[in-house]
């Protein structure tokens, strides 16, 4: 099951009717909508799935998640998530919601109060995306191992924590004990990268807040800081000032957590 709705903003946006979104915490996709969101204030409930809710039966079978018919599943027919529900929230046939995470944050531009605040689109930068590239590279051998031990609905059942693992294991041979190993110099590595984007964030936001435009926070903000939270699972990062700036400022501005408190 879903754990309880957690509701956001709202005392905003009166006229906008009850979202439902639907997540893993963990997820850079469903982060991605509930940033764009929280940026422009639409009020939504979000409900959070455990990892492992909604597996193949034979995943099920081998301890490696649970429910096979349940969580996602009962929302679109598979276990993938963000889902957005609501009156009026265009879904596929024979789904509940909307399923794709950036036609989602497209819906919530269409819907958001007009004289608000806006999210611009994104403009294809060859930097960001290069640098992206570079970041995810290294990042996602730091924050892998360190994810799964975060205090989060996604991961509070053992069987989440066996299907996270079997999933990224499956596509690369992904090896734990190898980059927990390798762990002093993938900081070294991230360190770097992390340097790199302090002269991409050309901007600033109305509230003072670094961004990667001059024209304020867009969607090239949000494809970078969805995937960025992660990182702050991992201990020993070195956060560059205006790296920091960003990433705390934005995420603080779309009520969007981050998991340093509990880095390891």
């Amino acid at each position: 099951q879903g754990s309880a709705p957690q509701r956001h903003f709202s005392a905003a946006a009166a006229s906008i009717p009850a979202l439902k979104l639907h997540v893993y915490d963990h997820c850079m996709f469903c982060s991605r909508t509930r940033l764009v969101f929280g940026w422009l204030r639409i009020p939504y409930e979000q409900v959070t799935y455990g990892f492992g809710e909604g597996a193949k039966e034979e995943l099920c079978a081998s301890g490696h998640g649970y429910g096979p018919q349940d969580g996602p599943v009962k929302l679109t027919g598979k276990k993938s998530l963000p889902v957005l529900e609501g009156d009026g929230v265009p879904a596929p046939s024979g789904m509940r919601g909307m399923p794709e995470s950036w036609e989602i944050c497209s819906y919530a531009s269409a819907i958001a109060p007009s004289g608000g605040r806006r999210v611009a689109p994104a403009t294809g930068r060859t930097d960001v995306a290069e640098w992206f590239k570079r970041c995810r590279e290294v990042g996602v051998q730091l924050h892998r191992p360190r994810i799964v031990k975060m205090p989060l609905k996604d991961f509070a059942d053992p069987r989440d924590v066996a299907c996270f693992a079997w999933h990224v294991k499956q596509p690369d041979g992904f090896d734990y004990e190898a980059v927990e190993a390798a762990t002093p110099k993938l900081l070294e590595q991230i360190d770097a990268v992390l340097l790199d984007l302090e002269p991409l964030l050309r901007g600033t936001t109305e509230e003072g807040i670094p961004c990667l435009n001059a024209w304020g926070f867009s969607l090239d903000d949000v494809s970078i800081l969805c995937y960025m939270r992660n990182l702050t699972s991992v201990r020993g990062i070195s956060w560059p000032p205006k790296v920091r700036a960003f990433m705390e400022g934005l995420c603080a501005e779309a009520g969007v957590s981050l998991y340093s408190e509990h880095a390891c």
